[in-house]
Order: structure tokens, then C-alpha cells, then sequence
């Protein structure tokens, strides 16, 4: 369901626009809870691009794709990278 939204918002918006990050980090949950971290953390990292280039590295739209970036790495056991993340995301 996200991934038509997203092609939808991608066709008619194009693929670099705020419009199409929030359906990015949908995406990005629905592909950690199955396991598939690669293709989570692609889509947050694609997210949080558009949304910083848009509204800033600080703005608190940042924290919700930070949030979801740190818990893909919690559940890869990375927990390092989860503290590193979500320290940011607790800065904002």
C-alpha cells in the first residue's frame, strides 16, 4: 500500500520532494519488522535527505525518521549506532 502511494507521489511530485518521505519511512518500518534492515535503513537515509534539505538538520521533523533509523539498529543488535542516532534525535 505505501509502495503505491510512493510511486504515485514519485510520478506526480517527483522523487526528491517532501511529499514522498513520509511514505519513505512508512516503508522503512514495514521493512524492519520483516527483517529486511538494508532496505529499512535505505529508505530512512533517503527520508531524512529530503527532510534536511528542507527544513534543516534540526528541525524536529528530523527526529521521527531518527527514531526509526535508530531502532533498525537496535534490532540488528548495533547498539552503538542506535545511542549515536537517537542522542541525536534527543538533541532536537
Amino acid at each position: 500500500m505505501f509502495n503505491v502511494e510512493l510511486k504515485m507521489k514519485g510520478d506526480k511530485f517527483g522523487d526528491d520532494v517532501l511529499k514522498i518521505s513520509y511514505p519513505l519511512v512508512n516503508i522503512a518500518v514495514i521493512y524492519s519488522e520483516q527483517g529486511k534492515y538494508k532496505e529499512a535503513m535505505n529508505n530512512c537515509n533517503r527520508a531524512l535527505g529530503i527532510i534536511e534539505r528542507v527544513f534543516g538538520s534540526d528541525h524536529s521533523k528530523v527526529v521521527i525518521t531518527l527514531n526509526c533509523m535508530g531502532d533498525i539498529y537496535r534490532r540488528q543488535c548495533e547498539y552503538g549506532k542506535a545511542t549515536d542516532v537517537l542522542n541525536r534525535a534527543m538533541a532536537i
